[in-house]
This record gives C-alpha cells, structure tokens and sequence, in this order.
C-alpha cells in the first residue's frame, strides 16, 4: 500500500504535495486536528527529533 498524493498549502500558505515534497527517504508526518491535540503533537517531537 502506498500513500496518495496529496496537494495542499502548509501553514506558510506555500503548495505543498504530499509525500513528493518531504525530504527523507522516511517521515513522520503528526497532525493536529483540533487546537487540544496540539499539545499531543508537541509530546512526540523530543523522541522523532535528530
């Protein structure tokens, strides 16, 4: 199974197509839904962050 390609526009208003534009041969994408989450998103990037 293989993720669709997504076009959207980050935060920044900048075109973004999803998973062409990340970087790395591996990624983790976390994603907040409602303002709440957040705070679980924020929990994760000490452990994900190199």
């Amino acid at each position: 199974m293989k993720f669709p390609n997504v076009a959207t526009k980050d935060l920044n208003g900048d075109a973004k197509t999803l998973p062409n534009d990340f970087a790395g041969d591996l990624n983790l994408l976390l994603i907040a839904y409602e303002q709440w989450q957040q705070r679980e998103v924020d929990s994760w990037l000490p452990a994900v962050k190199s």
